[in-house]
């Protein structure tokens, strides 16, 4: 028996080059390991050649790869990699690849990629894609349409968009990247001299914030497409979601909504998007893609089912907006009123066609005051009586009402002078009035009117 085994290792040790007799060759064994066979084809490459073309359509667009098959299950919320491949199991896309996954999360999940979709056949967009707040949506959009030259693009700005989004442009201006051309809001029936060689895009938003002036979409496009047809129409929607009018339909290439507000509708969601025609937002997406700007999928669930609610919520808040406007226009001790549902707003023929579906749930109004600690009075009292879970913030969209004094909240960051030059007085109040029953707030505002002309002696 031992025999047996001292031959057999003998065997071995021969078979190997490392034992008696092959001890002189042990050191060149090592040095010229045997070469694996030749691979005449790898087997990943070959196994995606057996894919259909659609599995694969997605990966140049930074989407990964793309199951065929409709619905399925969402991934486990958290999980970073979709889809594992592990061992030898790549060889079966059905064990590996749920529908709708992609491998990697920065990519895009199910659930996200269904609020996409959602997102494009709600506002007509051939495409859409989300990011983690609305001003990375806008960052990213920006940054995709910069020139890989050493080109200047030119942007042009209205006066009353967002401020963050024309601070981003004015960092870019100060390193030398952008030309910006800013334009009052009742400037936008002239454009066409403003338009240059190298203009990449208009933002604006309609309504504006705060004083909800209303651009007409389709005449500026006109106007753009006429001096330069590869010049984006870039529209921030969010104080008009997509039930109240739909810029894309309008000749807006892209819209830009926070999906934080309306959409969301809890105050507590955060996230934006880019939705338009498909050569853009898939250059939009490739970026995102690479920054890994993803929404996480517990606020993609916030937000899908935001959509499940928005269409009652819209009418509350529409209704809302419009009844609170008409009290504070009737009141003494308020100077003007800002909604577009107002014959009297300066917009309200424009707003009529272009806002078929509400004028939105934000007023904006200026009280008759003599400082700070007047508004203040009718602030607080308001907030006293209105219903639990409102208070003062620069947000809107949700259940409650949020109100604010504009100077002190939203442009505290500019001087006396800067507000003065962007008409903005010390008495501006904001007010997102949310979908409470209307007589809780008319009662919150008649109290704090009654305040307010208690504090004047009126």
């Amino acid at each position: 028996m031992s025999g047996e085994i001292a031959t057999g290792e003998r065997e071995v040790q021969q078979d190997s080059g490392l034992g008696p007799t092959g001890s002189a060759n042990a050191l060149d064994a090592l040095r010229h390991p045997p070469r694996a066979p030749e691979v005449v084809d790898d087997p990943v490459q070959a196994y995606r050649r057996s894919l259909p073309a659609a599995v694969l359509q997605g990966e140049g667009k930074g989407q990964g790869i793309q199951p065929v098959a409709e619905g399925g299950n969402a991934t486990t919320f958290g999980a970073t990699t979709l889809a594992e491949f592990t061992g030898l199991q790549w060889r079966d896309v059905s064990k590996q690849l749920h529908p709708g996954e992609a491998e990697y999360f920065r990519y895009g999940t199910p659930i996200s990629r269904r609020v996409e979709s959602a997102l494009a056949e709600l506002d007509c967009g051939e495409a859409a894609v989300i990011f983690r707040s609305g001003m990375a949506a806008i960052w990213t959009l920006i940054d995709t349409l910069m020139p890989l030259s050493r080109e200047v693009a030119h942007f042009i700005v209205g006066r009353e968009g967002y401020k963050q989004t024309r601070n981003i442009l004015d960092r870019l201006k100060l390193r030398g990247h952008v030309e910006l051309t800013e334009i009052p809001m009742d400037s936008f029936g002239s454009l066409e001299h403003l338009i240059q060689p190298n203009t990449k895009a208009i933002f604006f938003e309609t309504p504006s914030n705060p004083f909800l002036k209303v651009i007409d979409v389709e005449r500026v496009a006109a106007q753009v497409k006429s001096a330069r047809s590869d010049a984006l129409v870039v529209v921030d929607h969010t104080f008009a979601n997509p039930l109240n009018q739909k810029p894309l339909l309008q000749g807006a290439d892209v819209v830009v909504p926070s999906l934080t507000k309306y959409i969301g509708g809890d105050n507590r969601t955060a996230a934006g998007a880019v939705i338009g025609r498909s050569e853009i937002v898939d250059r939009v997406r490739e970026l995102r893609s690479q920054v890994g700007n993803i929404v996480a999928e517990g606020d993609c669930l916030r937000v899908e089912q935001g959509l499940e609610t928005l269409e009652e919520r819209n009418k509350l808040s529409n209704r809302n907006a419009l009844l609170a406007a008409q009290i504070l226009e009737a009141h003494p001790m308020v100077r003007q009123v800002f909604y577009p549902g107002l014959p009297s707003h300066a917009d309200h023929a424009v707003a009529l066609r272009q806002m078929p579906g509400g004028f939105g749930g934000v007023v904006s109004f200026q009280l008759c005051s003599r400082d700070f600690h007047d508004v203040a009075a009718f602030i607080d009292t308001f907030l006293r009586v209105a219903p639990k879970g409102s208070f003062i913030g620069p947000s809107f969209g949700g259940e409650y009402p949020l109100i604010s004094s504009v100077p002190i909240v939203s442009h505290f960051r500019q001087t006396p002078e800067e507000r003065a030059q962007r008409g903005i007085p010390d008495d501006l109040v904001r007010l997102s009035v949310g979908t409470i029953p209307p007589e809780w707030l008319e009662e919150a505002l008649r109290a704090g009117l009654l305040a307010l002309a208690d504090r004047r002696g009126s």
